[in-house]
């Protein structure tokens, strides 16, 4: 059994308390070249959350080289993938600067040293940021449909992440999945087979999709049902937050309140939210039959 010793650098203050970088040198576990101390050496790193010891994938990664009395000289720059790992080019034996951004957490920025042989092992740990949001825009007029179905009660309760109407404007989307792009712990990615991005949560767990009130099932991509100006409201729920009657998911789920065109016209309220439902529903039908 070969021991690798582990060593946690912490050189100051460090943006993120709580996160870090910890690193073992040795040939074991990882590519890379097993040659001899003093040959240029590769780092193999992972990125993780702090809080849940998930991978953090997409996460830039940047290897800077301090340079006395300038600012610090960019030396490599990664991208994590979706194990949140990343490995560099040779690097020369000596003390870098790591900086690790990803949307969602903290930024952490570390010194480190490169020695011993190759590949070099490296752990980064991330912590979440928090999400600070501005309170519910609610008129004077609320909407019946949201207050029953407990919309502005969850709202109060910042049970998840909430956008009214006024927000949807104010950040003029153009797919409805960008509304849940900046949210922490939430990722829009690409998946094969599927011609629009899903909703992800942290470690990579699909979402569910509820459309109003409707459980449309895990992984469902948000733009193939609705664009933006046809959204009353919109919540995103991770974890336990998600309204139980309306999604079992642990994971989480993304929730969709459409505007109602009867209620735009002064006609009946429900009769244009149902027949929207119907559609959606009957496109969906036709695209599983092709």
């Amino acid at each position: 059994m070969i021991l690798l010793p582990l060593f946690l650098f912490l050189p100051g203050p460090v943006a993120g308390a709580g996160g870090g970088v910890g690193a073992a040198m040795g040939g074991v576990g990882g590519p890379g070249i097993d040659g001899p101390p003093g040959d240029d050496i590769v780092v193999v790193g992972t990125v993780l959350d702090g809080d849940l010891g998930d991978p953090v994938g997409q996460a830039r990664v940047r290897i800077l080289r301090p340079v006395p009395d300038e600012a610090a000289e960019v030396v490599q720059e990664l991208e994590t993938d979706s194990e949140g790992e990343f490995v560099t080019e040779p690097l020369a034996a000596g003390r870098y600067l790591i900086r690790i951004e990803v949307i969602g957490f903290e930024v952490l920025q570390e010194f480190f040293q490169v020695e011993g042989r190759s590949p070099m092992l490296l752990t980064a740990q991330l912590v979440p940021e928090a999400v600070e949001l501005e309170p519910v825009v609610v008129s004077s007029v609320r909407s019946s449909f949201l207050e029953n179905v407990g919309f502005y009660q969850r709202a109060q309760r910042d049970q998840g992440v909430f956008f009214d109407r006024a927000e949807i404007e104010l950040r003029n989307p153009l797919r409805t999945s960008d509304m849940v792009r900046r949210v922490g712990g939430v990722t829009v990615r690409e998946l094969g087979g599927v011609s629009a991005p899903v909703v992800t949560m942290r470690g990579g767990c699909l979402s569910d999709l509820v459309l109003d009130g409707h459980n449309l099932g895990r992984g469902e991509p948000p733009d193939h049902y609705v664009s933006p100006g046809d959204i009353e409201a919109m919540e995103v729920h991770r974890g336990m937050t998600v309204p139980q009657e309306y999604s079992q998911n642990t994971c989480g789920a993304v929730m969709i309140w459409t505007r109602d065109p009867g209620e735009l016209a002064g006609r009946e309220f429900e009769l244009g939210r149902t027949l929207r439902i119907l559609g959606i529903f009957g496109a969906a039908l036709w695209l599983l039959a092709r």
